[in-house]
């Protein structure tokens, strides 16, 4: 990973001192850093990919799990991002505060992103596709003994590591009968 390129992400828009950022901040640094770094590999792959023949995977939610962890490890990057962490006297575990996205909550969701990975291992061409709620799913609580749901606002921090693609957008207009 390219130590410079982080901390002009983080320079600018967050404390002066690294050591007292938060895990969003840090989080938000190292996936813009990431995602400027492969920027253009990831898009000639995506070109490449989509001009083959390939399957698709539909399901109402994906559990992936955090995403900055798979990333920094698929991208072969996991442990030269944890040194240049401990370099700058942070822990690469205090990432695990940020939240999940919440695009799954059960066994469904789990399914699909293991089937997806699988087909990732595999080098199989598959793409995946759900629905990308705007407060995610919901969060789930047990007060007297009764299940409340409450809005899960996931991206209130932004989410680095999701491009805003507006041509795939499908908008559904509900006429209330």
């Amino acid at each position: 990973m390219d130590k410079k390129l982080f901390m002009e992400n983080f320079t600018g828009r967050l404390p002066k001192d690294i050591k007292s950022a938060t895990p969003q901040q840090l989080h938000d640094a190292l996936g813009k850093t990431v995602m400027e770094m492969f920027a253009d590999r990831w898009d000639n792959a995506r070109q490449q990919h989509l001009s083959k023949r390939r399957a698709a995977y539909l399901s109402m939610e994906f559990l992936v799990g955090r995403a900055v962890y798979n990333n920094l490890l698929v991208l072969g990057i996991y442990d030269e991002v944890d040194e240049i962490f401990r370099e700058l006297g942070i822990d690469l575990a205090s990432l695990e505060d940020i939240e999940d996205a919440a695009l799954g909550n059960g066994g469904l969701g789990r399914l699909a992103a293991c089937f997806l990975d699988s087909a990732a291992t595999l080098a199989l061409p598959l793409d995946g596709y759900g629905i990308r709620y705007k407060y995610g799913l919901f969060k789930q609580s047990i007060e007297d003994g009764f299940q409340k749901e409450d809005i899960d606002d996931w991206t209130r921090y932004g989410d680095p590591w999701s491009v805003r693609c507006d041509e795939d957008t499908v908008l559904i207009e509900y006429s209330g009968q």
